[in-house]
């Protein structure tokens, strides 16, 4: 992975400061003109070094920043991009599967808007079918049920819900007896922030020369050009048994299996089939791109105590950040390890001590089969932890 230095200034600036730049111009004054600070002389020039000084280690510094992807940031880091073929992924809505019961022969509409209902001030969360669809023949004589995708209104992680929670429509229809969402709903992400677009960039810069090859590099680069896709993984063993096949695993940048939806557009972005001159994929190649089967791993921390530094919300979602990232090393081990996760808990910010992690309930490494990949459930006795000082 590509590493960004830290920036530094030129060392000719390291010196330029309001007192040395003034310095300079009091000594160019004539010498039966007062210099001593306090003067008129001395008073006129100190403005004007102040606004020398602004002028050369701040707006100067941050025009270098600007010229280099490697510091630059907003609208300017989006042009470094645009340089190299690349462009910041906008913010992806989670989409997922709700079940609708009722009357058989029910017509769902399309655009048809289901919700998380509004609770505690927070507002309800919207998301719309994306196709119509009949509810189907009852199986018990009475009720009948249809799975219908549906995708997030507003794009962002708010969209990503758990089970169960998607339960009232916008607009009753008749007919229709419950809505419920059986699975989570996924792939939310935000708009793509300046250090992932920075790194992206670096990354594609290091591997220019070898660019649209075909190599699992370009593979990986391709695929987190789209929107909400985290984790990307190229399964080598795969084509040992399939000659000419590539297969992705894809998570989601919540470190959750990606959903249908991300699936089909990371397809779609490599391969083209609806405009072959834009294809990316080596001719000859076939893509099978895929959601790993999750294996869930539920975390217990007991005597958790906080310093202060950072709630328990903000250590909670800095952990599950931790673990994303190592997830990657245990699938390349195939194991989950238990002492991996336990140190991740004590390097996190905001960790002050705790007595003991349990990992699904024990203190055990998690194997992992080839088509497993780790991903986070719960993590119980964080939230509500109250900060505690000695």
């Amino acid at each position: 992975m590509a590493t960004i230095p830290a920036f530094s200034p030129p060392d000719w600036l390291k010196t330029e400061t309001a007192e040395q730049i003034q310095a300079r111009m009091m000594e160019s004054l004539p010498p039966d003109i007062d210099d001593t600070e306090g003067g008129f002389p001395w008073d006129f020039t100190y403005p004007t070094a102040l606004e020398k000084d602004e002028l050369l280690n701040f707006h100067l510094v941050e025009t270098l920043k600007l010229m280099f992807p490697a510091w630059s940031y907003g609208a300017y880091l989006d042009g470094h991009a645009r340089a190299d073929g690349l462009s910041r992924r906008p913010a992806n809505a989670a989409a997922g599967i709700v079940t609708f019961t009722g009357t058989p022969g029910t017509q769902i509409p399309e655009g048809t808007v289901v919700c998380v209902p509004s609770c505690g001030g927070v507002p309800a969360i919207e998301y719309a079918t994306d196709s119509a669809a009949y509810i189907g023949e009852a199986t018990d004589g009475e009720d009948g049920t249809v799975d219908v995708a549906v995708t997030a209104v507003e794009p962002g992680p708010t969209g990503n819900v758990g089970a169960g929670v998607i339960t009232i429509m916008m607009d009753p229809i008749a007919g229709v007896t419950l809505v419920n969402n059986a699975d989570k709903i996924t792939g939310g992400a935000e708009e793509e922030d300046d250090e992932s677009l920075r790194l992206r960039i670096a990354e594609y810069d290091e591997t220019s020369g070898e660019s649209f090859v075909g190599c699992d590099a370009d593979y990986i680069r391709w695929a987190k050009e789209v929107s909400g896709v985290g984790t990307v993984l190229v399964d080598a063993q795969y084509e040992k048994t399939h000659p000419n096949w590539v297969r992705l695993i894809i998570l989601d940048s919540s470190g959750e299996p990606a959903n249908g939806s991300i699936i089909q557009n990371v397809y779609d972005h490599i391969m083209r089939d609806d405009n072959r001159i834009e294809r990316k994929a080596p001719v000859g190649a076939i893509l099978l791109v895929q959601a790993p089967e999750g294996e869930v791993v539920n975390i217990s921390v007991e005597g958790l105590q906080l310093d202060g530094a950072k709630t328990a919300t903000e250590v909670e979602e800095t952990f599950r950040s931790a673990l994303i990232e190592y997830y990657i090393t245990a699938k390349a081990d195939s194991l989950v390890k238990y002492n991996e996760i336990h140190a991740a808990l004590t390097r996190t910010e905001g960790v002050k001590n705790f007595s003991k992690v349990l990992v699904n309930g024990d203190v055990k490494d998690i194997p992992l089969d080839p088509a497993d990949y780790p991903c986070t459930g719960e993590i119980y006795g964080i939230k509500d932890t109250e900060a505690t000082s000695e």
